[in-house]
């Protein structure tokens, strides 16, 4: 018999649920990756995984949970699918989930908007593509387009701006 099995209670129990999103956000261990961690018995699984087995059943083999919600740390089956790897993949591309994102979808999609589109941006194309092909320094480029220094040095090193 197992030690101290997983229930629906337990996974209740170390869960608050957020009013504004519907998630239920994972009270217990948190790893750095920002998925939660559980233990079912001798075993340590992760908790948006038992969740879904829980309250929706068996997970087929070949798929991944999708949380639909963008939040590593919500077990709330309601926001949790199972999906191809791919299907997982495609939807990151579609809400601008990543892997190291830890917040809703809307702060999500923001910051996966690139350049132009990106609603803080401080730069054009036109300008980008400017200060890659201007022979001023990054000081007096800095001060024409009245932005920083550093951002002009990261745009020349592409560290930013890579799609132009």
């Amino acid at each position: 018999m197992k030690k101290n099995p997983l229930s629906r209670e337990k996974i209740e129990s170390l869960s608050e649920s957020c009013p504004t999103t519907g998630c239920w956000l994972w009270t217990g261990f948190i790893h750095p990756s920002g998925y939660g961690s559980v233990r079912d018995g001798k075993k340590n699984d992760l908790a948006h995984r038992a969740s879904y087995r829980m309250f929706k059943g068996f997970i087929p083999a070949g798929t991944e949970i999708n949380h639909l919600c963008n939040n590593k740390s919500c077990v709330n089956p309601i926001h949790l699918e199972a999906v191809s790897h791919q299907e997982n993949i495609e939807w990151r591309g579609i809400t601008g989930k990543t892997s190291k994102g830890k917040k809703h979808s809307k702060a999500m999609l923001k910051r996966n908007l690139k350049g132009e589109n990106h609603p803080n941006r401080k730069l054009t194309n036109t300008s980008v593509l400017h200060i890659r092909s201007s022979g001023n320094s990054s000081i007096k480029l800095a001060e024409e387009l009245n932005v920083s220094v550093s951002l002009i040095r990261q745009v020349r090193r592409s560290e930013i701006w890579r799609h132009i």
